[in-house]
């Protein structure tokens, strides 16, 4: 799978769309067969993308984990040391 456009850390659900649709046309997948992979409906998916924060945080796992998207926690103390690892390793994770 090629590198989506869009990593980095997620500030806002609108980043998290962003990162789900690169991810998902980076696995040249349609909208459609995430969605079958994902077992959302099309209008789910298309409003994750869009960023509204309506959708439940369990169908934006559901979507995330099919497409491959990680989500990890780190403690608030960890948190810069991460960060600054994150922005050496991807040049856009500071986004």
């Amino acid at each position: 799978m090629a590198k989506p456009e869009y990593f980095g850390r997620i500030k806002e659900v609108a980043g998290f769309g962003a990162a789900i649709r690169a991810a998902r046309k980076a696995a040249g997948m349609r909208v459609v067969d995430a969605c079958a992979l994902a077992g959302v409906s099309i209008q789910t998916l298309t409003d994750i993308e869009a960023g509204k924060p309506s959708v439940s945080i369990g169908k934006m796992m559901d979507v995330a984990d099919c497409l491959g998207v990680s989500f990890f926690s780190v403690s608030a103390e960890d948190r810069h040391a991460v960060e600054k690892e994150l922005s050496r390793l991807l040049p856009t994770a500071s986004q």
